[in-house]
């Protein structure tokens, strides 16, 4: 009599490639952190656990693990997890100030969940004294751990949104199928790899340039991370970035963020004798419509900051056309196409390219990444009856580049967090007070602009 074969969420070739590629300081593993006032309650590993399985049913990821091939010459699987032990996935810590909250943040930002278990975990970060106004007295974080392979960020945000109520959301079944057996996964390879060779034959799409030129500055932040990392973040109201969107017709709250980074950066590198001569550029994500069977949907654009541009309002509206431009360039369908040009990729190909990580060569790195990821939170986010307060989202290290932004928004605030390397951003604090610097003047050339009408 023949064994049911599990019931398997397959894993693309993009998917899988974040397996292959997780490495110590390129970590593929996502977080978010949630803000709460936690001076109502301490809260155990154990009630940490049993609030956790009553959300397991908020992500399919939650119950299940990772199979792979001998070799991984075939794409992975979720396969069930029916062993499953929430208690392995929580941790609680007791802290008294930010600095050694942030220290467990880093630890979090620059390793992996476990893949030998189901792709998640929690840690709960209570006693936070001193993270000033804005903030309750007592702070509580609860930082939630995903890999990338299993979510993208618009999907992570979408979980938190789930979770983070009295009363959980469960989310879809995923699409299933029988797990192929090895015989028949590896079966597949030589299929595979002649249906690639003949696609490697054909014309690929033309994709306009752009107009990101093709030398970038070479930076003390594209040069490889030696370091260790460091984290900080900064608020401004909404409110007032909607008024400064006004003055610059049809820009989003992303553009006034870029906007402000590319000041901030231009400013630091100033100060320390390194003024770029060209302006900078970012890398900037760009999601299209999730497809059954990827769990990433995405193109990364790059956008210039027109940081040569000293006059914040003029630059600004620099910033919105050619976030425009790139948003244009890279449609819905460019990006689909992208996406399905590398997912015809064989595992085997996928897995040897990712054993040796390409060095970038000199000038085709731009200066920085910036992520926005939605807020998810609606007004019934709360933790066992603490309203949620701030969410702040870290990135981790990316290839070469020593300093990235996520940008998020929770209520009135908009929130700039910065992870950079300790050895070419020793003073972070520096850097964060150079972004409120940045975002006061933007506010000061709106004001003058108003006033001259």
């Amino acid at each position: 009599m023949n064994t049911p074969r599990a019931q398997a969420v397959p894993m693309s070739v993009g998917d899988a490639g974040l397996v292959f590629s997780d490495r110590y300081r390129d970590s593929k593993t996502t977080q978010y952190a949630a803000f709460f006032d936690g001076s109502r309650q301490d809260v155990s590993e154990s009630g940490l656990s049993d609030w956790m399985r009553d959300r397991l049913d908020c992500a399919w990821y939650h119950r299940r693990r990772l199979h792979r091939y001998p070799g991984d010459l075939a794409p992975p699987a979720w396969v069930p997890a029916p062993d499953l032990v929430v208690e392995n996935h929580v941790r609680v810590h007791d802290v008294t100030n930010w600095g050694e909250a942030s220290e467990i943040i880093v630890r979090l930002l620059a390793t992996s969940v476990d893949l030998d278990r189901p792709p998640w975990d929690v840690t709960l970060i209570q006693g936070v004294r001193d993270l000033g106004d804005g903030f309750p007295g007592r702070c509580s974080i609860l930082v939630y751990r995903v890999h990338h392979a299993a979510s993208d960020g618009l999907a992570k945000a979408e979980t938190m949104r789930r979770m983070l109520r009295a009363d959980p959301l469960p989310s879809s079944a995923p699409t299933t199928v029988p797990l192929a057996s090895t015989v028949r996964a590896l079966s597949a390879i030589p299929g595979d790899t002649a249906r690639y060779l003949r696609a490697l034959r054909q014309p690929a799409a033309a994709l306009d340039p752009g107009e990101a030129p093709r030398v970038f500055p070479d930076l003390r932040f594209t040069q490889g991370v030696s370091g260790h990392p460091r984290i900080g973040f900064v608020e401004f109201p909404l409110s007032t970035v909607r008024i400064i969107r006004a003055a610059a017709a049809s820009s989003t709250v992303n553009d006034v963020a870029l906007t402000v980074i590319g000041g901030a950066m231009r400013s630091f590198l100033t100060a320390i004798g390194e003024e770029p001569e060209d302006s900078l550029h970012t890398l900037m994500p760009i999601s299209a419509t999730r497809r059954s069977g990827s769990a990433n949907s995405l193109a990364v654009g790059v956008v210039n900051m027109h940081t040569d541009q000293a006059d914040p309002l003029a630059r600004l509206k620099r910033v919105r056309a050619a976030s425009q431009a790139e948003k244009s360039r890279l449609s819905q369908e460019t990006i689909h196409q992208l996406i399905d040009r590398h997912q015809s990729v064989p595992c085997w190909i996928a897995r040897l390219a990712s054993r040796r990580p390409r060095e970038a060569a000199p000038g085709t790195r731009p200066a920085t990444n910036i992520a926005n990821v939605p807020s998810g939170l609606d007004e019934h986010a709360e933790f066992l009856g603490a309203r949620i307060l701030h969410q702040i989202t870290w990135l981790p290290f990316m290839g070469d580049l020593s300093l990235q932004h996520e940008i998020t928004s929770c209520g009135d605030l908009l929130a700039i967090a910065v992870t950079a390397d300790s050895a070419t951003m020793p003073d972070i604090a520096d850097y964060v007070r150079r972004l409120c610097e940045e975002f006061a003047r933007l506010v000061d050339a709106v004001e003058r602009a108003g006033s001259a009408r």
